[in-house]
């Protein structure tokens, strides 16, 4: 029983992911891994704005429609981002997330059914201390 309780957590939380070869070189045939998609995850920030709710759910942002509290429902969602979500910001169409080692993701939600990545900004270096 507990084999399958960490099984179903693990295909919940799982990322989709898809071999991409690297631009064709002579000397190289490296493969590397991009995520396509993802499945569930932990909601690590949340934005209400009127009828709609703005979640971040595991390296995606997703839109609900609450507009029926009792019967919340998906309208759109993000591909995966660069790391999980940390904070949201709404402003007009525009959504401010912050994703942690990923920086600052800027996202236009004009068309709820198809929000899009406009641009990001990562910050230069992790803060270290040095003794």
């Amino acid at each position: 029983m507990r084999t399958i309780k960490y099984l179903t957590q693990f295909l919940i939380t799982s990322f989709l992911l898809l071999p991409i070869k690297s631009p064709v070189t002579a000397a190289s045939q490296e493969t590397s891994w991009q995520a396509i998609g993802q499945v569930g995850g932990m909601v690590g920030a949340v934005y209400a704005q009127e009828e709609r709710v703005f979640l971040g759910v595991g390296q995606r942002l997703v839109i609900l429609d609450v507009s029926d509290p009792a019967s919340p429902r998906e309208i759109g969602a993000t591909r995966p981002l660069a790391g999980p979500l940390e904070g949201i910001a709404v402003s007009q169409d525009l959504v401010f997330i912050a994703n942690g080692g990923g920086g600052l993701q800027v996202v236009d939600f004009a068309d709820l059914a198809h929000p899009r990545v406009l641009g990001a900004w990562t910050p230069p270096a992790t803060p270290r201390t040095w003794y």
